[in-house]
This record gives C-alpha cells, structure tokens and sequence, in this order.
C-alpha cells in the first residue's frame, strides 16, 4: 500500500511539472504571436497550439507536428483569411529553426472533417520543393 501511496505522489508531481511546463510553452507562444507583423495575432490566437516543433531526426532535419483538432472549422468566416494567417504563423515557426529541410506531421486523429484543412494554392506553393 506503501508503494502505491509513493508511485502515485509520483505521478502527480511529474504531471504538476509537465502541465506547468505547457502552460509556460502556451504563454510563449502567445507572446510571439501579439509581437508578430506578418500576420493578424487576433486571428490566429485559437489556433496557436495546432503546431508543435518535435526536435529535430537523426539527419539534421526539423520536425513539426500539426494537429487538425485544433485548426479552425471551414465554417468559420472568413475561413481562407485565418488559414493564410496561419500559414504565415506556421512559415515563421519553420524559418525559426534555421533549417534548409523540415519535415510536417499531420495528425488528423479526432478531428472533425470540418476541421481538415482545404488544400489550397497557397499552401501548395508554399511547401512544394523542387
């Protein structure tokens, strides 16, 4: 009963750290996002957390992870105006990691179809490597 009393505290504190961890992370990002001019922080505030850097792979390359469940639904206003914002949010987090080759994870466990991002020109553009 000991160990499980132990094992538990634990798990507590590990979890108190990581939350406080991630709260500090959220307040960063946010702090980066009202500093910014080439996109509307505004816009984008909500959405802020759909993007998280990974580390890097073993060949040097940057890692990102964007999770559909926290992008905007295509039902919003204005869908294309946020998503261009986004994206631009997005670039900047790339370009920050000074990196010539990144690679992106899209997580689209859970999300609704509303929230699956519309493929557009733009972002064709944008990350089509030649």
């Amino acid at each position: 009963m000991e160990t499980l009393k132990k094992v538990s505290k634990n798990v507590s504190n590990n979890l108190s750290k990581t939350m406080k961890i991630s709260e500090t992370e959220n307040a960063v990002a946010e702090q980066k996002v009202e500093s910014n001019t080439r996109y509307d922080a505004s816009l984008i505030s909500d959405y802020v957390s759909s993007i998280s850097f990974a580390g890097m792979d073993y060949e040097k390359c940057s890692n990102f992870v964007v999770i559909a469940k926290y992008l905007p639904s295509d039902k919003i206003k204005d869908y294309d105006h946020v998503m261009n914002n986004l994206l631009e949010f997005y670039l900047e987090n790339i370009e920050s990691k000074s990196t010539q080759q990144f690679n992106i994870f899209f997580v689209t466990g859970l999300a609704k179809v509303e929230n699956l991002p519309k493929v557009g020109a733009k972002l064709k553009k944008n990350f089509h490597q030649s």
